[in-house]
């Protein structure tokens, strides 16, 4: 039976290549504690473990993080302590870029002027 299958293009790029970076991905795979995370920014996958997970109280569900395979995530890039390339601070709600306000108008306060 056909179905579709989701392509990436290849960027050239290791997730080691992207350390101290903030990017947007999509959960590929997660188990019980620890998963993996993918991004337009680099090729293959980045380990997940679910104490990396920032999430309110209310969004956990019966103990467990509300991660599953194709959601949408953001997360940091980072080495953990046995020198591995892997996600971290990784939020299922994305914040705002910076770059998401452009042509947009915005209403607020100039707090200092030079």
């Amino acid at each position: 039976r056909p179905h579709a299958v989701a392509l990436k293009p290849m960027v050239g790029r290791k997730p080691s290549d992207c350390i101290g970076q903030r990017h947007r991905g999509y959960v590929r795979r997660f188990a019980d504690r620890w998963g993996f995370l993918n991004a337009a920014a680099f090729d293959g996958d980045l380990f997940v473990h679910r104490d990396n997970l920032l999430l309110a109280p209310e969004q956990m569900q019966d103990g467990q993080p509300p991660l599953r395979a194709g959601q949408a995530v953001e997360f940091d890039v980072a080495v953990d302590d046995r020198g591995r390339t892997v996600a971290k601070q990784i939020t299922t709600s994305a914040l705002p870029r910076p770059c998401d306000w452009v042509g947009r108008r915005l209403h607020g306060y100039i707090r200092s002027f030079q």
